[in-house]
């Protein structure tokens, strides 16, 4: 399951933020950040994704150190996958959490 994978992958020491795909058969598919300030954000080697995109469900990337809350960049980045998930994984009163979004009907949701 992509949630459990996810939560074992996070390390909220991580000085820089970490993302990928996740593909069809539930793969964790990690790409290179190669955001200008990583700490901050991430933008995924386009190369990379074009490798995995036929087989892609969804998209994940981590907030070192903070919540896993949707930030005005990823409701930005988001907007242009419309057909995948977007996962999250941040730290919650203490421990990793990871918060799932979509795309329905034009209007990015948080999903449950």
């Amino acid at each position: 399951m992509p949630v459990t994978q996810l939560l074992d992958l996070y390390e909220p020491t991580h000085p820089q933020e970490r993302c990928g795909l996740i593909t069809k058969g539930g793969k964790l598919v990690e790409i290179d950040n190669i955001h200008d300030t990583p700490e901050l954000g991430y933008r995924m080697d386009p190369k990379q994704v074009l490798a995995h995109l036929d087989d892609a469900i969804a998209t994940w990337h981590t907030h070192p150190d903070s919540d896993p809350n949707l930030s005005q960049e990823d409701y930005a980045g988001f907007s242009q996958w419309p057909r995948l998930k977007h996962y999250i994984v941040g730290m919650r009163n203490g421990a990793p959490d990871v918060d799932i979004f979509e795309i329905q009907e034009g209007m990015l949701i948080k999903c449950d």
